[in-house]
């Protein structure tokens, strides 16, 4: 897995790209635990994690935004400006998500509904998942 991240924002393995980062500086902006991490996924740890036939595909691990921010729309908000950065970066790439709740506070379902208000549909869905794998395509720039 390669970290693309342009800052050091939550956590990952891998060559990080560093550079500045509207997103993550939002994120660093905010009280309370805040976190995001996004990477490159390829190869056979691609095809083993079932994200893609071993092609290169974006995965955002996770977004977590503390309780005390929420419903405010500032995660939507930091949400689209790293998808806009992304999309710069990297033109028509698949971003792939996880839509699992990180704790008590929201269910899959309104996660769910949250991720697909930003333009992300369910892929591959199969019942028992610990989650509902969820994509979108890049915008190419």
């Amino acid at each position: 897995m390669k970290d693309i991240q342009m800052d050091a924002v939550g956590t990952g393995e891998g060559t990080q790209a560093y550079g500045y980062s509207l997103a993550d500086e939002m994120m660093k902006e905010l009280p309370g635990r805040n976190e995001m991490n996004v990477y490159i996924e390829e190869g056979d740890e691609a095809i083993w994690m079932g994200w893609s036939d071993g092609s290169p595909v974006l995965v955002l691990d996770h977004l977590y935004i503390d309780p005390q921010n929420r419903g405010k729309g500032i995660g939507k908000q930091i949400l689209k400006i790293k998808m806009d950065e992304l999309s710069k970066r990297y033109p028509g790439m698949e971003l792939k998500l996880l839509a699992e709740p990180l704790d008590d506070s929201i269910d899959t379902d309104n996660l769910v509904d949250y991720y697909e208000s930003l333009g992300f549909t369910v892929a591959d869905y199969e019942d028992g998942m610990s989650g509902v794998p969820m994509q979108i395509t890049l915008p190419k720039k």
